[in-house]
């Protein structure tokens, strides 16, 4: 599987949505933190012949904004995953 930069000559296409579900405000050890929960959700389809790549289901993310760590590492999961169901799926072709 090649990595290209231009997108109208990937073999297939991705879309993502990020929806926030809910948000909290708590006071923990003295400080205030807002919480925030969203999904993350990708599909998939291949340019030619218009199959949908089946993807990983949605993921859920909870986090509070001053502490990033958890949204990258969420991020670098999801990645992953796409990856590793766009290689499931020529695998099958």
């Amino acid at each position: 599987m090649t990595s290209i930069r231009d997108p109208g000559r990937a073999d297939v296409a991705l879309a993502g949505t990020v929806t926030l579900v809910d948000q909290q405000t708590q006071q923990m050890f003295g400080t205030t933190f807002t919480i925030k929960n969203y999904t993350i959700d990708v599909n998939g389809q291949a340019r030619r012949g218009g199959d949908d790549v089946p993807m990983p289901s949605a993921a859920t993310l909870n986090y509070d904004a001053r502490y990033r760590d958890r949204l990258d590492e969420k991020a670098r999961q999801v990645a992953a995953s796409v990856v590793e169901s766009v290689r499931e799926y020529w695998k099958k072709k």
